[in-house]
């Protein structure tokens, strides 16, 4: 929760954060694939939903690109993913490719955080501490 109390709006990324991903397994299986759930990480959201939190799964999968095919494997991504938070999660949650100013924190496998207005990676602080990410 917020300082104040209020909820916050928290965004996860799905591939290799809530669900197994391999490196190509889109390419090799299609849109429609989907890894095993990351249980730390589906109770974590679970949690995150029982806090009262805003939860949004953030990919770029269900982004529909620029042509027929790339809108269409969107969709069928969208439908799996839809699927899987039913499933996982109990409930639908929003999802979506794009970043939204109202989320407070984005939980991601890709992620490499920067301490506000200073230009310097929490990374190259963890390195000078002799910390392994």
């Amino acid at each position: 929760m917020e300082k104040n109390n209020q909820p916050e709006a928290i965004a996860y990324d799905f591939d290799k954060t809530l669900s197994v991903y391999e490196e190509g397994d889109i390419d090799k299986y299609g849109p429609e694939f989907v890894g095993p759930p990351i249980q730390r990480m589906i109770d974590e959201v679970k949690q995150a939903i029982a806090d009262g939190h805003d939860v949004y799964i953030f990919t770029a999968r269900v982004n529909p690109g620029d042509s027929y095919e790339q809108a269409l494997n969107a969709t069928k991504s969208y439908l799996v993913l839809a699927d899987f938070c039913l499933k996982q999660l109990g409930q639908l949650l929003p999802i979506t490719d794009r970043k939204s100013s109202k989320w407070k924190r984005i939980i991601d496998d890709r992620a490499d955080q920067v301490i506000p207005n200073t230009g310097v990676r929490v990374t190259e602080l963890m390195a000078a501490h002799g910390a392994d990410r």
